[in-house]
Order: structure tokens, then sequence, then C-alpha cells
């Protein structure tokens, strides 16, 4: 792996998160450099790579990423991860091959990874292949889960890049009740460099973040 000075600091202030009360907007990160990437002062142009089988590679962090990530419509935290555990090939556009437990949902500092917020509706670089991106995707990053039915999952608004803790006008992040998307995940190749881990280790369920450090 590449010396990644410079950047990755920028991914470790992406993982910097304050769990209190109150809720609402509670920050925003660009840890994708315009869409592009470095490493070394080199820039990875292009950044993101269409494999043209519904899949696109980030050669930044060697992540490969749904498409179309608006295929599954709006839901809560329990049903993204059934339906994140049951993708495969012939699904959402998909040719790739992919079985079932091969994607996964994303951790909010993967999800934040994506971001260019010097742009808006969607906050992705100009030019990325994606397409039919939905409004705010959950992440597998979930807390407070004493909470019972408040407890919560990490949220990224993709209109403008800004995570969600609690509530923000129409969206929350309450993982039971709080409609989010899916924008699913799978492990690639290896990138440049590694996204560091949101460091909560709170385990609600198979599939979330913290169990998967455990």
């Amino acid at each position: 792996m590449r010396d990644i000075k410079f950047l990755l600091p920028l991914l470790v202030l992406c993982a910097v998160i304050t769990f209190g009360g109150g809720g609402g907007e509670r920050g925003r990160c660009d840890s994708s450099t315009k869409g592009r990437g470095t490493t070394n002062g080199t820039w990875l142009s292009p950044r993101f790579t269409d494999n043209n089988d519904g899949t696109v590679t980030d050669g930044l962090t060697g992540l490969v990423w749904m498409k179309n990530p608006g295929c599954f419509a709006a839901s809560n935290w329990p049903d993204a991860l059934t339906y994140a555990n049951q993708l495969a090939s012939g699904q959402c556009g998909l040719t790739d091959g992919s079985t079932a437990g091969q994607w996964r949902i994303p951790t909010v500092n993967e999800l934040e990874s994506l971001l260019d917020i010097s742009r808006s509706k969607p906050a992705l670089a100009s030019g990325n292949p994606f397409n039919n991106v939905a409004n705010s995707y959950w992440s597998s990053t979930s807390y407070h889960a004493s909470l019972g039915a408040r407890a919560m999952v990490m949220v990224i608004r993709f209109t403008d890049g800004r995570w969600i803790s609690g509530t923000a006008g129409p969206y929350n992040d309450y993982r039971a009740a709080s409609l989010n998307s899916l924008w699913a995940v799978k492990t690639g190749p290896g990138g440049a460099v590694k996204v560091q881990s949101p460091r909560e280790y709170l385990v609600y369920a198979i599939g979330d973040d913290a169990l998967a450090r455990l």
C-alpha cells in the first residue's frame, strides 16, 4: 500500500463523530479529493472505473460499488441489511457473477469516501459513472443500540454530503422507522488507501459495522 500521509488524516477526520443529544445535521466530510484522489502527489485519473457489469471500482479505496445505487426503494435499516445480504448477480443490473453474501452495507467512512462536497444533488464528482443516486443512504455503523426503537445508524445525505444524527427535517436515522436507501458495496482488489474504521463497537445485528471487527 502506498504512502498516504496527507490523505489519511482526512479519512480519520471523517470518523470523529460525537454522539450527543439533540440530533440533526452533525457533520460534513470530503474525502474524495473531487472524485479523483491522490497518493504521493500522483493523481488517480480517472478514480472510478465502470466495469460494464453493473459495478464501479474505486481506484482510491479498492471498493466495488453498485453502479445503480437507486435500485432499492428507501427502507428501514433491517430491511436494507436483508437486501444487501441477498444481493447477487442478476439483480439491479448486475452481471458480475456475484453471489448472495458478497455485498454489504458500507461503513459510514466508506460511504463518506465517495463524497465531493464542492458539489450537490448529488455530492459526487462530476463525470462519475453512477446513476440514479438517491437522497440519503444507510451505513452499517450503528450506535445508541440501548434506545430500542430509537436506536440509530449513521446516514449520509447525498444531496449535500452531510451525515445525519437524529432528526433533520425529512431525514432521520432511527434504524427501525427511518426510510433511507441502500448503496451496497463489496470488497475489491485493493486500492491506494484503506478507509479507516469508524471505531463503533456496539453490536446490533449480524452485518453491522461493529460485529465486523470483533
